[in-house]
């Protein structure tokens, strides 16, 4: 008869994820094993699909959808800056995420649109930490002057087999698959002028949302939502694996990664890995 099992544990390495990080990083740097290539103002830049998709819900969309895998030249918009870009590039490969001033806004437009939600909360709290430090009125925006969608170009590029150009919405985000350039999904222009209206904020230091219960005033109307969560003592994310509630669903990410091993992204669906170490809480 088989004695009882030997008693087994798990030992986490605190250093591995970073030293991980860092070796892709210098992989990066060396154009070692890197399977794409982003095409940003004309400039090219190396990467690994892999990383991207763990970090981007718009590269998800793209890497993981149909033909993702032939993929190996992608061109962004031209909205997109390559100072932006670049930045985003590099806290994907370091988690260091660099920003100034002058730089904040571009790497802005490019979180929103590669649809890093938690990069985009950083640069609006930076932007607004910064502009509070002037005393300074921007005039109400012009309905008349705000951004539209952009015209496709009339030569519109060709399309080669393991390469893809992604359309150019001025103002706007996208979320979801690449549409072709000459699509325009419909209610984008009204979300450019909210978005437009909701940055203005930024700058007038309004703050037109009152808690009822404190009285604290915030910018937007979400953050109105999540800060009541705290009079109102609701957690509307759970755990399914544990049960465990959560207030915001950046604690749930946050304890899914950490606890069950799961990919998580903003845009994705949550994806608890199966497994043996599934289950080591």
């Amino acid at each position: 008869m088989a004695g009882p099992s030997a008693p087994s544990y798990v030992r986490e390495f605190t250093r591995h994820s970073s030293d991980v990080l860092t070796n892709l990083n210098e992989l990066r740097k060396r154009r070692m094993l890197t399977d794409v290539t982003l095409r940003v103002g004309g400039c090219p830049l190396q990467a690994h699909k892999a990383v991207l998709t763990a970090c981007s819900g718009f590269f998800y969309s793209v890497f993981l959808g149909h033909g993702g895998h032939e993929v190996s030249v992608l061109t962004l918009p031209s909205s997109i800056e390559p100072v932006g870009f670049q930045a985003l590039l590099d806290f994907m490969y370091t988690s260091r995420l660099l920003l100034s001033p002058g730089t904040a806004p571009a790497v802005l437009v490019a979180a929103s649109y590669l649809q890093m939600e938690h990069v985009v909360q950083s640069c609006h709290r930076f932007l607004q930490a910064s502009y509070d430090r002037l005393t300074f009125l921007v005039p109400p925006p012009d309905c008349q002057a705000l951004p539209e969608m952009s015209q496709p170009p009339k030569d519109e590029p060709s399309l080669q087999r393991g390469a893809i150009v992604v359309p150019f919405l001025r103002g706007a985000t996208t979320e979801g698959p690449p549409q072709p350039a000459s699509f325009h999904p419909p209610g984008k222009d009204s979300a450019a002028v909210a978005h437009l209206r909701a940055h203005v904020l930024i700058h007038t230091g309004e703050k037109p949302y009152p808690c009822g219960t404190c009285g604290t005033r915030f910018r937007h109307l979400q953050t109105l939502k999540s800060h009541l969560r705290i009079h109102t003592g609701e957690k509307p994310y759970h755990c399914e694996q544990c049960r465990l509630c959560f207030r915001h669903k950046s604690q749930l990410r946050l304890h899914l990664r950490q606890k069950h091993g799961a990919v998580t992204n903003t845009k994705i669906r949550y994806q608890v890995l199966d497994g043996s170490y599934a289950t080591v809480c």
